[in-house]
């Protein structure tokens, strides 16, 4: 197998055989994956990968305190840095305060024209509190009575009020908490935003799912059309808003996102009409490594495209999940376009997963037969520096697409490694036990085998400290998560905080320009 120093070589070229997948009767897996990647001349193989020494000047560091355990303020995680390679870190992080209030609203009474509030009513749902500067979200529960109690940093916050009932008013606001802020806020009717869900025979759709949300994500409540197909929503303090209507698979009716609406000043009517489109048969047959029909496995049916909607200010979005049978197919009717067919292993299954691949439904389609990958067995020898048998290695890899499924080992005392794993592309990494200083070894492994010894290296020593600050006190950061980053953003390192903060990692004095060498998923 061969190991690429970037992701984005390979994922080119997945999306270049996905683009291809079509054209070809079978979409069998060769026993070495991807055949696209074997013509990529400028990856280095996994010797070259260990091999290559330019120099890793600055670093970064990004700390994420753990959730409060009622021994310290949950702090904003916080990204240091840069600094060269070998300082100690004294690590600085922003103690949490606590923001309590009210929040009211009024509610609709009648859809029938004419709008009659009541008096104040609590708005029962939950609050999202945005951080401006780092694009932080925290969110927290409103409740019966109005009331929520939540505990952020300082400093100003996007706030959203969003009630469980569509009868009351999603409202945003500006606000800057400072030390045991408090807030009463009364949301107010609002202005509203209505209209009707038709059918492609321009027909009433009852019962369908309509939500609005602030441009930074904050998802108001949902109301239901009623028989004839009319919703309303109410909304104040947001001068645009994104309007989602839930499709559904039985009914072959896409999600569809109305972007960027002005909300003017005596609110928004937002009719959807769904437009006429042609339903494709859709039939895939699924097979395992021997030959046999697969059933009972997932697959996800995804569009990328639907004939009929191509305005930029409306998408769409349509997915479907589908067992195979007993014969190992699956059989649907979509909406015509383009789409995305992955399937979904269980983590539990131990085959592999097929390649993601693509297909343009303009008609009736059967589409290739999908082969599942067959397991293969990975075997090498870890060794120390001096070439001495490294035991307690921790071999893990991962899938690229499906679930990302992981498969782990270690090694044994004389470093032999032995891991089955599914015969296709997978990103993998040697963790040494951290008391020995060998760097952690990050590599892709794609068609070609690894070499019989696998030589670690000593690693790099980075400590640091981490404190949550709050006046002129501090407390330590204890057992939170730390990467290090280099400056492109790429995780190098992960690691967490002892009881005191401190933390120390080991890492490659130098390593191969471009390449992943992360020791975990953010």
């Amino acid at each position: 197998m061969k190991a690429h120093r970037d992701i984005t070589i390979m994922l080119s070229a997945l999306a270049a055989a996905l683009l291809g997948a079509c054209d070809t009767e079978d979409l069998a897996m060769s026993p070495g994956g991807n055949p696209e990647a074997e013509d990529d001349a400028g990856a280095p193989t996994l010797d070259e990968a260990f091999a290559e020494d330019d120099t890793l000047e600055n670093l970064y560091i990004h700390v994420v305190p753990r959730e409060d355990d009622g021994s310290m303020l949950l702090g904003l995680p916080k990204t240091f840095g840069p600094f060269p390679l070998g300082d100690h870190v004294e690590l600085a992080i922003p103690a949490a305060q606590p923001f309590t209030g009210t929040i009211t609203s009024e509610r609709v009474l009648t859809w029938s024209g004419v709008t009659v509030p009541t008096e104040e009513l609590p708005a029962e749902g939950n609050l999202d509190l945005l951080h401006v500067e780092t694009g932080r979200l925290f969110t927290y529960p409103v409740d019966a009575l109005g009331g929520f109690e939540a505990l952020v940093p300082e400093g100003a916050y996007e706030l959203v009020a969003r009630p469980r009932s569509a009868s009351l008013t999603m409202a945003r606001s500006m606000f800057q908490i400072g030390a045991d802020d408090h807030l009463e806020w009364h949301t107010g009717l609002g202005r509203p935003i209505w209209g009707r869900i038709l059918d492609v025979d321009g027909e009433p759709l009852g019962g369908v799912e309509v939500y609005a949300s602030t441009p930074s994500g904050s998802r108001g409540p949902t109301a239901t059309t009623d028989d004839l197909g009319w919703y309303q929503l109410r909304a104040a303090d947001m001068d645009t808003f994104q309007l989602t209507v839930v499709g559904e698979a039985g009914r072959r009716l896409p999600d569809l996102m109305l972007h960027d609406v002005h909300l003017g000043a005596e609110g928004q009517r937002l009719d959807v009409h769904y437009p006429p489109t042609d339903l494709i048969d859709l039939s895939l047959t699924l097979r395992d490594p021997g030959g046999k029909n697969a059933a009972n496995v997932l697959v996800q049916i995804r569009a990328t495209r639907l004939d009929g909607y191509d305005n930029e200010q409306v998408s769409s979005r349509y997915t479907e999940e589908l067992r195979t049978d007993s014969r190992g197919t699956i059989f649907t009717r979509v909406p015509a376009g383009s789409y995305t067919v992955e399937v979904l292993m269980e983590h539990d299954d131990p085959r592999g997963t097929p390649e993601p691949f693509a297909l343009d439904l303009s008609e009736d389609t059967d589409a290739p037969v999908v082969r599942i990958p067959a397991m293969t067995t990975l075997e090498f020898f870890v060794a120390d520096p001096a070439g001495l048998p490294t035991p307690r290695v921790v071999m893990q890899c991962t899938e690229l697409w499906g679930n990302r499924r992981t498969w782990s080992t270690t090694s044994a005392a004389d470093g032999l490694v032995l891991l089955d794993v599914p015969d296709q592309p997978l990103h993998c990494r040697l963790t040494p036990p951290p008391e020995l200083g060998y760097a952690t070894r990050s590599f892709y492994l794609v068609d070609e085998p690894l070499p019989e010894v696998v030589q670690l290296r000593d690693g790099f020593p980075l400590t640091g400290e981490a404190r949550v600050v709050r006046g002129s006190a501090s407390t330590p950061v204890s057992y939170g998560m730390v990467q290090v980053m280099d400056a492109d953003g790429t995780i190098l390192a992960v690691t967490s905080t002892n009881a005191d903060g401190y933390f120390e990692v080991s890492l490659l004095p130098f390593m191969p320009s471009g390449s992943t060498s992360d020791t975990g998923a953010p």
